[in-house]
């Protein structure tokens, strides 16, 4: 008999998510708040954002060209509840919202 498959990681962070009403916008003792641009990953979570964990760490290298210095950058995503208006997906480069989407 074949085993189950274990949910990912996206799907648990969207059901959490959705259990967790006291941070919607419907309810006025939430700390719900939209998420924007430049900020922090403290700022996030705050606003109850939680990290979509995808199983890995992505990073990237600058290129060469840049005078031979390397520098990391640090991608990842966080998935924010926006009360009845669903859920908004930011993309995080080294702990600052970089994009938004609602």
């Amino acid at each position: 008999m074949a085993r189950p498959r274990p949910w990912s990681p996206a799907v648990v962070a969207v059901m959490l998510l959705a259990l967790a009403g006291c941070r919607s916008a419907g309810d006025p003792g939430g700390n719900h708040c939209l998420p924007r641009v430049g900020m922090t990953v403290d700022q996030l979570t705050a606003c109850g954002c939680l990290l979509m964990k995808t199983g890995s760490l992505d990073t990237a290298m600058s290129a060469p060209e840049h005078g031979g210095r390397v520098q990391r950058i640090i991608v990842v995503n966080y998935l924010c509840p926006l009360g009845a208006a669903g859920f908004a997906r930011v993309i995080v480069r080294n702990g600052v919202a970089d994009e938004v989407f609602h």
